[in-house]
This record gives structure tokens, sequence and C-alpha cells, in this order.
């Protein structure tokens, strides 16, 4: 009877459903979803990469950034001189020394009322190299009081000075030594780069400049 058919159809369904999938269901079954899933993984991993990498090279860029305002600052303080150190000084001005990748200068950065010496230069001996920033605070024939080379920001493969006159224009290198007194304006370039591996090798630079605002004589 029809009922019977029923009957039988829907135990032999019962049945199919009950013992499982077969291995070459499974294989099936693994050969279409293997593929998406590979995708997702990849496309995840993408973006954990892209995100990682840019929050990095974020952070490089707030360094130098911070670096960079630290120095601007400091140095619009050379010539103050609230301790009357410059005018017995060797060199009796603000600015002590000058080159391409180191400055020293005379001044109060602090607003303690404290003549200190304050120098930055770019180590090129550390791996990876470093912007470093340090500090003398009394004069007696010599500096002493130090602070130490204190690393100022890290990633830093280039710190370019440029030093400018009173007539606006560039004092050669190799004149610095003997115009310390005639120094206006300073140009700071700032280049980082993260170690390889950590970033995309993509060269952050930043510029700035500085007018004196107490040169001297």
């Amino acid at each position: 009877s029809a009922s019977s058919e029923r009957a039988i159809v829907s135990v032999v369904v019962s049945m199919k459903t009950e013992r499982g999938l077969t291995f070459p269901e499974v294989l099936i079954a693994s050969t279409l979803i293997g593929p998406v899933l590979i995708s997702a993984f990849i496309i995840l991993e993408t973006m954990h990469g892209a995100y990682s990498r840019g929050e990095r090279r974020a952070d490089l860029q707030q360094s130098v950034r911070i670096g960079m305002a630290r120095i601007v600052r400091e140095l619009r303080a050379a010539g103050l001189d609230p301790s009357g150190l410059i005018p017995g000084l060797p060199i009796p001005g603000p600015i002590q020394s000058a080159d391409i990748s180191r400055i020293a200068f005379i001044g109060d950065p602090n607003g303690d009322g404290s003549s200190k010496k304050i120098e930055y230069r770019l180590d090129l001996s550390a791996s990876p190299p470093v912007l470093r920033r340090q500090q003398w605070s009394t004069w007696g024939g010599g500096w002493s009081g130090t602070n130490g080379a204190q690393p100022l920001a890290e990633g830093i493969t280039a710190v370019e000075f440029t030093y400018f006159g009173a007539g606006g224009s560039a004092i050669p290198p190799h004149e610095l030594a003997a115009r310390l007194g005639e120094i206006r304006r300073v140009g700071i370039n700032i280049t980082a780069l993260a170690p390889p591996g950590r970033i995309l090798s993509e060269p952050f630079r930043l510029v700035s400049e500085v007018q004196l605002r107490n040169p001297g004589s």
C-alpha cells in the first residue's frame, strides 16, 4: 500500500541521515571549504600586518616630532644666560659649537634661572642610530654636572643642521668654527627610518627652523 511505501522510504532516509558523511563527501566538503578558510585567513593576516605597520610607523613619527619639538624649544632659549656664564667662556656667545650633525649652546631652557650648556648630536655608533641630548650645568675651566648623553629619539638615520648669518645666507660648514657669533638662524632636518623588517622602508622627514632670540652682539 501507499502507506507502507512511505514508511519504507522514511526508514531509508532515516538510515542515510544517521550514518553521517562518507569519506568522499568529507573530502569534497573540505575541498570546497578549504580555499574559503585560507582566503579569510590571508585577508585577516594582511589587515593585521597593515595595522601593525601603521601603528609602529605612527610611533616612529611621534618620536621624531617629540625630538624635534624639544630641540626647537631649547634652541630658542639659546643665549639666555641668567648665571652670567657666557662672558667668561672661551667662546663668549650662545652657540658653543656647530657642525652638520651636532650643535651645542648656552641657555636656560627650563626657565629655572640657571645657565646650562646643551648639546644635541646624532650617535651613529648605536644600532639603530640615536639622537642624543647632553647637558652640563656648571663651568669652572671646564664643564661638569653632566646628565650624560641621554637618548632623545630612536630610528634617526640623519640629522642636518644648517646655519644662517644675519644677512640670511647660509654659513659654509668649513667656516662655522670661526663664525659662531654670526649665527642668527638654524635650520633642522631630521630623517628617521625604522630597522629592516619592522616597518616598510619609507623614510620620514621633518624640517624646522629656529630664529635665535638672544644671539648676543
